[in-house]
């Protein structure tokens, strides 16, 4: 099914508000997202099969630290926001410790002492 018109948020003050809540201090933040959702989704269900395309079907967008759970409405072209919340920060330090705890795991479960390796 090809879609002419573009998406829109089916209630856009209260996904706008729902940001602001996220974010209280982040006037530009808010705005930015909004923005950069209501773009993402005017063009997002294009070439989508009928099952993604499912008003059951719930899907996550993330922007940054950003994520909103959504669903879409096929019927109406409109896309119904279930929840804004913050992802949380990741920094790279803490990339590289969860790396080399892998890297740690990986060498003593593949590593038998010498007295298990003469048997």
């Amino acid at each position: 099914m090809k879609y002419e018109s573009p998406w829109k948020v089916r209630d856009k003050e209260a996904f706008e508000r729902s940001v602001a809540a996220t974010f209280p201090n982040g006037e530009l933040l808010t705005k930015a997202v909004v923005e950069k959702f209501d773009a993402d989704i005017r063009v997002h269900p294009g070439g989508w099969s009928a099952s993604k395309l499912s008003d059951k079907v719930e899907q996550v967008w993330e922007y940054g630290r950003v994520s909103i759970r959504y669903r879409l409405l096929p019927a109406t072209q409109q896309v119904e926001v279930i929840s804004v919340y913050k992802t949380p920060r990741v920094s790279g330090l803490h990339q590289w410790g969860l790396y080399f705890l892998h890297l740690w795991h990986r060498h003593f479960r593949n590593h038998k002492p010498a007295a298990q390796q003469e048997d």
